[in-house]
C-alpha cells in the first residue's frame, strides 16, 4: 500500500512540476541590462532598409512570452526526489509564480484578447495558489492530496495552454 501511495506521489509531483508556466521551443539571451531582444524591440526592419513599427499586439505578446520563458527556466533549475524535497521546493516554486504573475498583470492586453487574458491571469493564480498548497500537503506528508491537487491543476493548465496557444503566447502554454 505504501510503495502504491509513493508511486502515485512521485508520479503527481513529477507532473505539476514539469509543466510548469509551459513551454517554448525558442530561447532569448538576456542582454547587459537583463532584457533580451523580444524585449526591446519595437520596430522591425523591412528588406529594403526601412523601419516599420511593430504592432503593439506583436510587442504585448513578445513580453508575456519573455515572462513565461524565463518562470520556465526558473521551474527547471528546481530538482526534487522525496516529498520532503517538495514540501521545501514548492514555496518557491510558488514564488516564482506570484513573480511570474505580477508581471504579467502588468502588461496591456490588446483589446481583441483582455477578456481570454484575464482568463489565463486567473488560471496563472489558481496555479501558483495550488503550488503552495501542494508545499503544505508535501511538509504534511500527504500525498493523496497532492494528487488530488495535481489533477485538479492539470485541468487548469489546459485551459491555459488552450487560451496560450490560440493567441501565439507559447511561452505561456504548458506542453
Amino acid at each position: 500500500m505504501m510503495h502504491r501511495r509513493l508511486a502515485g506521489l512521485v508520479l503527481a509531483v513529477m507532473t505539476i512540476f514539469a509543466v510548469g508556466c509551459g513551454g517554448s521551443a525558442t530561447k532569448s539571451s538576456p542582454s547587459a541590462n537583463g532584457s533580451t531582444g523580444a524585449e526591446q524591440q519595437s520596430a522591425a526592419t523591412s528588406p529594403t532598409g526601412t523601419t516599420t513599427p511593430v504592432s503593439a499586439s506583436s510587442q504585448f505578446i513578445a513580453k508575456a512570452n519573455l515572462i513565461c520563458t524565463r518562470l520556465n527556466g526558473q521551474f527547471a533549475t528546481i530538482r526534487y526526489k522525496t516529498i520532503q524535497d517538495l514540501a521545501h521546493r514548492a514555496p518557491v516554486l510558488a514564488g516564482y509564480e506570484r513573480t511570474a504573475l505580477s508581471e504579467l498583470r502588468k502588461l496591456s492586453a490588446p483589446t481583441s484578447i483582455a477578456k481570454d487574458w484575464n482568463a489565463m491571469l486567473a488560471d496563472l493564480q489558481a496555479v501558483a495558489s495550488g503550488t503552495a498548497a501542494i508545499g503544505r500537503y508535501a511538509e504534511h506528508k500527504d500525498p493523496m492530496s497532492v494528487a488530488r491537487l495535481n489533477l485538479h491543476l492539470i485541468s487548469i493548465q489546459r485551459d491555459r495552454t488552450a487560451i496560450a496557444s490560440r493567441h501565439s503566447i507559447t511561452g505561456c502554454a504548458v506542453v
